[in-house]
């Protein structure tokens, strides 16, 4: 269709044709040194990812240092929340003033602190791990982190704003305020959520662990367990402290039963399977358990897999007594 532009003007577009070729250099340029062209590519790209990697610990370092202590750590979220929220608008200092005169009781709060504090924790460790670092190198950190989570949510509880359902790191203030925005997706298989403890070790921690048959994962399914138990007694309904004896604590000791098998102690595992099969008859799994505990006897009782028989050597040759061979 064409322009209106030239519909009222047609001498413009009369003129533009009538340009014919000399809108076109008069010839190509010289021909480019292919080689020497792939050599500077591959040198911008390496100069790309060194900067790359930079950036990545300069972040890191600085999340770190924020995380360090709640006065370090409300005070990057105030930094944060001037540079995304009242940056460049008309009286922006006495807006972001206003704002903290609002939020006052809440930047106070003993359990928000804490709460952020983890959050950027986690985040740290996801820059890390979106960085390149290995899972086992980030194993130990992790640890530590998920134990903190769990003592703060069994005595305080975790803040919504920083550690609840919809509290991802990679939808956090910090992202557009440091310019992560895209950058965290090279962390494969990682759970966004700072505050869901299960989703970090069904995703990070476990398979490590068990890859390393590392016991504490017996740990894990303990503080699971306690924290499990620690809300139903705190609860107020009757209801929840019954669905955790007789639902979710069986259903708990059954993984951590299971465990065992991860870490080669496969009589210790069946003996703790049965346990439970034994002790929670009347369990919504117990079909699937008694399934599972069969498959894990057969497993055990099977005869192990024949052994490839390499073919005997040759015989080495006799040498005649004329000494022919």
């Amino acid at each position: 269709m064409i322009s209106s532009v030239f519909v009222k003007f047609p001498s413009l577009l009369v003129a533009l044709f009538s340009l014919g070729s000399s809108l076109l250099p008069a010839q190509d340029a010289p021909p480019v040194n292919l080689a020497e062209l792939l050599s500077a590519l591959k040198e911008i790209e390496q100069t790309r990812e060194e900067t790359l990697t930079t950036d990545f610990a300069n972040l890191t370092r600085q999340v770190q240092a924020a995380a360090s202590s709640p006065t370090d750590a409300i005070a990057f979220y105030e930094q944060a929340v001037a540079a995304t929220d009242f940056q460049g608008r008309t009286r922006e200092n006495t807006l972001f003033q206003e704002w903290k005169k609002k939020n006052i009781d809440k930047l106070r709060d003993k359990n928000f602190q804490a709460s952020l504090q983890l959050h950027l924790r986690y985040l740290a460790l996801t820059i890390r791990a979106a960085a390149g670092e290995k899972r086992d190198e980030l194993a130990r950190d992790l640890i530590n982190y998920t134990a903190d989570v769990l003592t703060l949510a069994e005595n305080e509880g975790l803040h919504e704003d920083w550690l609840g359902d919809r509290a991802g790191v990679d939808r956090s203030i910090f992202i557009k305020a440091l310019g992560l925005q895209g950058r965290l997706k090279d962390a494969k298989e990682w759970e966004m959520n700072p505050g869901n403890v299960d989703g970090i070790f069904d995703k990070i921690l476990l398979p490590e662990l068990r890859k390393a048959k590392d016991a504490r994962t017996l740990v894990y399914w303990d503080r699971r367990i306690s924290l499990g138990q620690s809300r139903a007694e705190a609860s107020d309904r009757r209801m929840d402290q019954s669905n955790f004896v007789q639902v979710q604590k069986p259903q708990l000791q059954w993984m951590r039963a299971k465990e065992y098998l991860h870490l080669d102690q496969p009589n210790r595992a069946l003996q703790e399977m049965f346990a439970v099969i034994k002790t929670y008859p009347g369990h919504a799994n117990f079909s699937q358990w008694i399934r599972e505990l069969r498959e894990a006897l057969s497993a055990r009782n099977a005869p192990p897999a024949p052994q490839s028989a390499e073919p005997a050597p040759e015989p080495a040759a006799t040498p005649s007594p004329d000494g022919a061979s």
